[in-house]
């Protein structure tokens, strides 16, 4: 008992050394080897539903196999998407959810059956506008209501869009009297890799609108009949939209006009037939003005849906960004209330430890006198 007093300060140290890592222990944070079903939730709210999602995505539970029905595409073309769930985990899975990490998009939710072990797959379709990595986040929900999310990609190439037209004038003469009238033929041949929707003929301060499908590879003339008074030089600018309301602009080749008068005039006189060959009227002010209204309205139309599309964008955004921000914030509270247990424990072990060691040091001392 003499030397008991060289013990007390390694038990005091061995003490305080088995409590820290005690404590330590049941502190425990997610990772591969001691996740567990259900060990790591958050509680959140999606819209007014509330819903109960595991803060830790692990591929043992969900393994995903991802596929296109063609890789690359032109632009807005629509692919078909497949992915191959294989439910890895002990229970069934009873809905999928996939959505577009690029859109914040819903683009898949179904009730599903995919009982442990098997492989089940799931179609959608979307449209694409451009080359890079579709990516996905696929939440299964399992038959005791945990949900689990993996993410999956696949890389789509999108070919840049030609817009290329090619134009050509010619005329049924190239000399007339003054007031005569000449017959000039536009060509229009689609070179781009989607059809072409209208078409705009420019000469000098005249505009003709037309709206008419020109296919892809596809040509198409337009005749215009002009009153010359003098001598000139006749070119069209030709302005051709697409389907995706992309614009080019091509200008026509220059046919010199040689007339004896030197008056100048342009009275155009249009007519329509049945012949491949179409034939433009010339419009009065009015008409042009009318025509510019009405592809105004269009334009406007067209902005106010974008518009509406966007807002309803950006709230499925919001709300995704909320949902996340949700599971973020309880996850850092958690881990907050464990440091802080932790270091109650600590601070619980040294004053047991510091108490043990005093009656000890005070039996040693009384044994002593």
């Amino acid at each position: 008992m003499k030397n008991f007093h060289y013990l007390i300060p390694i038990i005091f140290i061995l003490s305080i050394f088995l409590f820290i890592s005690d404590a330590s222990a049941q502190t425990v944070f997610p990772n591969e080897s001691n996740y567990q079903d259900g060990a790591f939730k958050a509680t959140v709210f999606k819209g007014s539903t509330q819903q109960t999602i595991d803060l830790v995505s692990n591929a043992s539970e969900l393994y995903l196999h991802s596929s296109v029905d063609k890789y690359t595409i032109s632009s807005g073309e629509v692919v078909n998407f497949t992915i191959g769930v294989e439910n890895c985990g002990s229970l069934p899975i009873i809905n999928i959810d996939v959505i577009d990490r690029e859109t914040k998009n819903t683009v898949y939710s179904n009730a599903e059956n995919i009982p442990a072990g098997t492989i089940q797959q799931i179609f959608f379709a979307l449209s694409v506008n451009k080359t890079g990595m579709k990516d996905f986040d696929v939440i299964a929900t399992f038959s005791d209501n945990h949900t689990f999310m993996n993410d999956t990609s696949v890389q789509i190439t999108v070919l840049d869009p030609l817009t290329d037209i090619d134009v050509k004038l010619t005329s049924d003469k190239d000399t007339v009297p003054a007031g005569d009238t000449i017959k000039f033929y536009i060509e229009v041949k689609n070179n781009a890799t989607q059809p072409i929707r209208a078409v705009d003929l420019v000469y000098e301060q005249a505009s003709y609108i037309r709206h008419i499908s020109i296919p892809q590879g596809g040509v198409k003339s337009f005749e215009i009949n002009l009153t010359i008074d003098q001598v000139c030089d006749v070119a069209f600018t030709v302005n051709a939209v697409f389907e995706d309301n992309t614009q080019c602009t091509n200008k026509t080749n220059m046919i010199p006009i040689n007339i004896s008068s030197q008056a100048r005039g342009l009275d155009p006189e249009f007519s329509d037939d049945d012949n491949s060959v179409e034939e433009i009227d010339q419009p009065e002010v009015e008409e042009n003005i009318q025509t510019e209204n009405e592809v105004q309205a269009l334009d406007e139309t067209s902005e106010q849906q974008i518009e509406i599309s966007n807002e309803q964008e950006n709230v499925q955004t919001n709300q995704t960004d909320d949902m996340r921000d949700a599971l973020l914030q309880n996850a850092k509270q958690d881990q907050e209330r464990r440091t802080l247990m932790t270091v109650l424990y600590a601070m619980l072990g040294l004053c047991t430890v510091g108490a043990v060691t005093l009656l000890a040091m005070l039996v040693y001392k009384l044994r002593n006198r």
